[in-house]
Parts: C-alpha cells; sequence; structure tokens
C-alpha cells in the first residue's frame, strides 16, 4: 500500500517513465514545428523596391501580397527591440497615404499584422537604414519627376497656345 505510493499519484514506475518519455516527445514535436514554421516564414517573405513601388510578401498559411506607391509614401519609421539589437536586425514600417483610419484602428490592426493595406513592413532584416535611405531617395525622385517629360510639357503648352490663339480669332 503505502510504500507503492509516490509523486505520480500511485503510478508503476513503467508509467512514470513512459509519461516523462511522452513529455519530451512532445516538447520536441512542439519545438520542431515551431521551428519549421518560423523557417518557413522566413524563405516564403520577400521585398522589392523599385524606382515606383515597394513590393512585400509575407505568409505560409496565409499570404499577403501588397504593393505600395512611392509617390504615396507618408512615414518611414525603424523599430528595434533588444533582442532584435542584440543579433543586428530591426523592422523598417513604411505607412503610405489613403489609410483613413484612426490611431487605435492603426494600432489594433498593426498588432494583428494583417488588414490594413496602406502599411507594409520589411520585419527582421539588416539593412534597414539602407532600405530607409533607399525608400526616401525614390520618394524624392517621384517628387522632382512631375506629371510627365519637359518635352511634353512643351507640346501640351504649344497646343494651349494654338487653343487660345483659335479662341481669340472668334
Amino acid at each position: 500500500g503505502l510504500a507503492a505510493s509516490n509523486a505520480f499519484g500511485g503510478a508503476t514506475p513503467i508509467a512514470a517513465i513512459a509519461l516523462g518519455l511522452l513529455l519530451i516527445l512532445f516538447v520536441f514535436a512542439q519545438v520542431s514545428f515551431s521551428y519549421t514554421m518560423l523557417r518557413l516564414d522566413y524563405e516564403m517573405r520577400w521585398y522589392k523596391v523599385t524606382d515606383r513601388s515597394i513590393r512585400i510578401r509575407e505568409g505560409v498559411m496565409y499570404v499577403r501580397e501588397m504593393t505600395l506607391t512611392n509617390v504615396n509614401v507618408q512615414n518611414i519609421s525603424i523599430t528595434q527591440g533588444p533582442i532584435e539589437r542584440y543579433f543586428g536586425i530591426s523592422n523598417l514600417k513604411v505607412q503610405t497615404a489613403g489609410g483613413g483610419g484612426s490611431m487605435e484602428t492603426d494600432q489594433a490592426q498593426d498588432t494583428a499584422g494583417f488588414l490594413n493595406m496602406h502599411v507594409g513592413y520589411f520585419r527582421g532584416v539588416d539593412n534597414a537604414e539602407e532600405i530607409q535611405r533607399i525608400v526616401r531617395d525614390r520618394l524624392k525622385q517621384a517628387n522632382s519627376a512631375g506629371l510627365g517629360d519637359h518635352e511634353d510639357d512643351e507640346d501640351q503648352a504649344y497646343e494651349v497656345a494654338q487653343i487660345e490663339q483659335s479662341a481669340d480669332l472668334t
């Protein structure tokens, strides 16, 4: 009776060993699954910055792909927590015009990680400052380019002058 009871509530040593092995197997399976999902998330994520837009694709189970136009970029911020700082990585957040939401809505969507198609994240990058500089340079180029080539502007000015002349003749 009393001599056979132990910490496992009277279980035999074989049952205790089996329970311990089952627990170890569960922990190993959980760690393996978590590592695999994180690795897949990393491998399936990509970013592309062109002279006209920023393209971001992320996700394994729920794929999110978005294109942000450079001329609509309004804010670029870099965040870095202590663990990210230790590993030399950070997150770059790009916000574009047209969100139309309140601050609380933006924060709720940021934590959810989806829904807001006016906010893009470069997650876990080791060159966030360089990406920020490139996006700002592209924004400056887009803003200084105007609406068309100088030749087009001259042609339009000539057409406007002809229209004004013909209006004066009537």
